[in-house]
């Protein structure tokens, strides 16, 4: 590792690309001249990850629909697991490269990004949070759009 020196308005630009309690000033400038972010693993190694870019997934609209479509024809709720599996029949095939990645975690991207989209609609208050665990639920405004989406 080198040391170097920069002048206060090179720092005060540093300190703008940085994400507060994420960032440390290589970090920042690594993203700053798009090289990959080194992230540190479970195991203390480094570990190069790069963002997909844009347009190399299935978009958020369409996992939003399929999830729609999953949890209506499973009666407004189902089990996590049984959500992502017939969601994998749906979009079998249709899937991007990119969507086909398995994560650090194991899983899929997609079924990552699924759950994640589960999330945004739990704050949105499309999905109920008060579910229990591992049950993925719509809530009546979910069921309102749900229909109106024509799912």
């Amino acid at each position: 590792m080198q040391t170097i020196r920069v002048d206060d308005e090179v720092f005060a630009r540093i300190q703008q690309a940085a994400i507060p309690l994420v960032d440390d000033a290589n970090s920042a400038l690594r993203r700053l001249i798009g090289l990959p972010t080194i992230v540190a693993s479970s195991n203390g190694t480094a570990r190069k990850h790069q963002r997909t870019p844009r347009g190399h997934l299935t978009p958020h609209p369409v996992l939003r629909d399929v999830l729609y479509k999953v949890l209506i024809e499973k009666g407004g709720s189902a089990q996590r697991r049984d959500v992502l599996e017939e969601f994998g029949r749906i979009l079998a095939g249709r899937f991007t490269q990119a969507d086909l990645v398995t994560t650090q975690t194991g899983e899929m991207k997609w079924e990552n990004r699924v759950s994640w989209e589960r999330q945004n609609m739990v704050i949105e208050g499309l999905l109920r949070n008060d579910s229990p665990y591992g049950v993925w639920a719509l809530s009546e405004k979910g069921y309102a759009e749900a229909r109106s989406a024509a799912v």
